[in-house]
């Protein structure tokens, strides 16, 4: 009868380790993927995109090239290729656009993109501040985080509520899309 308290109470203090040590460890892998999430958002908006870059997952930075390449080849089919590249301000030659890595293909559509804005608003936004709403782990590999962006504007603060999917990628977190 003693052992089996015994034994009882032994399983019942493994279950609430196991409880607790499950809980903490949860909330340290969403306390990483609110981190990257806002560190994320800030590169974006400080205008750093190679930063922005390295934490987007690469499936996502893969499936963004192939999007943009199959409008530039639809665009090319309808003869406004050029009217397309210059539009969106690339000066880059188209074959050298298609050689990128995912990675340096995103910096430079981003860059050239960001180029054609007024300077004012990358002032703003710049000065904008990230703050995480809060978030849920959908699962091991799969995040959501909700986050307020608050931006300067000129009847105060403007603030926009936004949200990131983030997925694991050689276990860390990384961006791999927009919350809807």
């Amino acid at each position: 009868m003693l052992i089996q308290r015994l034994c009882l109470r032994i399983v019942v203090l493994i279950f609430i380790f196991l409880l607790f040590g499950f809980n903490g460890h949860a909330q340290d892998n969403l306390d990483r993927a609110e981190a990257v999430a806002k560190e994320y958002m800030s590169a974006f908006l400080q205008g750093d995109f190679d930063k922005a870059a390295g934490l987007t997952h690469p499936d996502t930075l893969a499936t963004l090239k192939q999007a943009f390449l199959v409008q530039l080849d639809q665009a090319r089919t309808e003869g406004r290729q050029e009217e397309m590249l210059k539009e969106i301000g690339i000066k880059e030659d188209v074959g050298k656009l298609r050689a990128m890595n995912p990675h340096d293909f995103y910096v430079t559509i981003v860059k050239s993109n960001q180029k054609r804005g007024a300077a004012e608003a990358f002032k703003s936004m710049r000065q904008t501040q990230v703050e995480v709403v809060n978030s849920e782990l959908l699962n091991a590999n799969e995040a959501a985080v909700r986050l307020r962006i608050n931006m300067p504007g000129e009847d105060g603060v403007v603030r926009r509520a936004g949200g990131l999917l983030l997925r694991k990628h050689n276990q860390n977190w990384r961006i791999k899309q927009n919350l809807e």
